[in-house]
Formats: C-alpha cells, structure tokens, sequence
C-alpha cells in the first residue's frame, strides 16, 4: 500500500485539514451506509439523467436546500445567502459541481484530461502519513 506522506527532506504538507469527505483511499468512493446514503440524496440527486438539467434550470435553488439541509436554524439570513449565492453565477461553477460529484458515483461522466495524471497517481495511495483532520 502506498501512503502520501511528507518526506523530511523536501516537506511540502506538514498537516491537513479539511471540511469535506472523508479521504477516500485510492480515489475511490464506497458506496455509504443506508444513513449516509440518505445524507447524500443530493448527490445522487446530481448523478441521475435528468439532475444536472434540474440544477441548471435552479443552481440557487438548489444551493439553498443544502443551506437548509446542513445548517442550524437562524445560521443565515435571505442577505447573506443572496451574497454568498453571487458566486454561483462563476461560469465554472455549475460544470465543476457537476462533473465532480457524477464522476463520484458513474462510471460513464467524462473528466478533464488535464487530471489524468494527477488521477492516476491518486489511485496508487491508500493511505495520508501525516496528521489530518477533516470536519
């Protein structure tokens, strides 16, 4: 098993963290318990025929059920959500959501050639040798 760690010689990443998934060894997504699998309805919202087509008719839309979904009552306000939701008019935002979360889960979504490599080296560790926390 090949494992990302720092080599003390040329250390580059003395730590991780993150707020996101899991790592997920070798780049490959298991598929969840029933209880998490019911967390990632959005996920597998993304992954059907006609999810990404339903958020692009409502990126906002749907950025927002995930607020609701993931956040505390009263942690945002309409103002603050509408600031934040200024970012999803990126043009890059919709394909990159897309494309990363249907590639999590099909087979069949195509990627960016630009990652190939960095996609291939992913798939040979199995294991992060340094301190790391994900939130």
């Amino acid at each position: 098993m090949r494992s990302f760690s720092a080599d003390s010689s040329k250390t580059r990443v003395k730590r991780i963290a993150a707020l996101a998934l899991a790592f997920q060894p070798y780049g490959r997504f298991a598929l969840p318990g029933f209880s998490q699998a019911r967390k990632f309805w959005y996920q597998w919202f993304m992954a059907l025929d006609g999810g990404p087509d339903a958020v692009r008719a409502d990126p906002k839309g749907f950025a927002r059920i995930q607020w609701e979904t993931w956040s505390p009552p009263g942690w945002f306000d309409d103002e603050e959500f509408a600031r934040s939701a200024a970012s999803f008019d990126n043009a890059d935002w919709l394909p990159i959501t897309l494309n990363g979360y249907r590639r999590r889960w099909r087979q069949d979504e195509p990627s960016d050639p630009a990652y190939a490599e960095l996609r291939q080296q992913l798939a040979t560790i199995g294991r992060i040798g340094v301190p790391t926390l994900m939130v």
